[in-house]
């Protein structure tokens, strides 16, 4: 039989302990690369998509158009977004785009929760002027929306060849810087109308097309006879004459009476001119009939204004005041203030 002594024993019982100590640490480095390939895993079983759902347009409801982006996992809603285009933009060019090569799923933040993202465009105008823009972006980890909103620039309102990008207006609060750089971006590189990427998404977007039943009562057929057969401007009243004989008036919102245009625009709208020449400052005003509340509603103005060594034209899209109430005054001040304006230095 083998005989230690007591030193060699000491090392016998070191040795074994440092091997158990190996093997302990061996075995917790398994078990935690184990539960990050399962987080992996998991994570790459998570599904996004897209659907878009499209609304035809509903008098009844007040919308011309109506898109819900609705954000899914695995066939599952997360959360939405909708816009609207209110009815009496119908009588005009109106639109709600989707730029489908915007659809994105990233990481951003590395922190194996994906981000999802798109871009998308509402108009409605009657002229070349700026359209709305607004990206999203979706955190899947705080069940969040984040957005940025704006006005697209075009040809028409380009002052030099650097002149390539639109104007951000509104950037919803607390974002993350790392959601904040990327969304700019996104949002920015849509924003010049005469051209936005080419790449293709590769992500998944399905389109729904629906028309909103009417809760109460059933949806009524447009009486085309409520439509507008002329328009006259004998200041201070507009004299309006609807295609079944009837003649209304209204009192003119004086924005400037030195000269003054009237035009029918489809039979739906009319476009009011007004001019001081001595101040050399142009006023266009859009309308449309309401035919179930008989009043003129000014969904659209423009202006030009001399300024001592520069002129400012602002345009002021997606506005919804009756003409009996509106406060021409107050008008023009929002349409300087807050209105996409230009200024042009002489």
């Amino acid at each position: 039989m083998l005989h230690l002594d007591r030193t060699e024993m000491k090392h016998i019982h070191l040795i074994l302990f440092c091997i158990i100590i190996l093997y302990s640490c061996k075995g917790f480095n398994q078990n935690e690369n184990l539960d990050v390939t399962e987080k992996n895993m998991e994570a790459s079983t998570l599904n996004y998509s897209l659907e878009v759902i499209k609304y035809e347009p509903n008098e009844e409801l007040d919308y011309c158009r109506k898109n819900v982006f609705k954000i899914k996992q695995n066939n599952q809603y997360l959360d939405s977004i909708e816009t609207k285009i209110e009815y009496g933009c119908c009588q005009v060019e109106n639109k709600i785009t989707l730029f489908d090569n915007s659809f994105e799923i990233k990481d951003l933040n590395n922190d194996s929760h994906k981000e999802i993202s798109f871009v998308y465009m509402s108009m409605c105008r009657g002229d070349v002027s700026s359209d709305n823009l607004k990206a999203v972006l979706y955190d899947t980890h705080e069940k969040k929306i984040h957005t940025i909103d704006g006005y697209t620039l075009n040809e028409a309102f380009r002052q030099s060849e650097s002149d390539t990008t639109g104007t951000i207006k509104k950037i919803s609060s607390n974002i993350p810087k790392s959601f904040l750089s990327y969304l700019k971006k996104h949002w920015y590189s849509y924003s010049f109308s005469e051209k936005t990427p080419e790449h293709n998404s590769k992500n998944e977007i399905q389109v729904i097309k629906l028309k909103e039943k009417i809760k109460i009562g059933k949806a009524k057929t447009p009486n085309l006879e409520r439509n507008i057969k002329k328009a006259v401007l004998s200041s201070p009243n507009i004299e309006i004459t609807l295609l079944d004989g009837k003649v209304l008036n209204y009192n003119e919102p004086v924005f400037y009476t030195d000269e003054y245009d009237i035009n029918v625009i489809d039979n739906h709208s009319i476009e009011l001119m007004n001019r001081d020449s001595r101040s050399d400052t142009k006023i266009k005003s859009f309308w449309y009939f309401d035919a179930k509340k008989e009043t003129l509603i000014l969904y659209k103005i423009e202006g030009s204004f001399l300024l001592e060594n520069s002129k400012k034209t602002c345009v002021l899209n997606n506005i919804n005041y009756d003409i009996k109430n509106v406060n021409p005054d107050s008008v023009i001040e929002t349409l300087k203030e807050n209105g996409d304006c230009i200024e042009k230095q002489f």
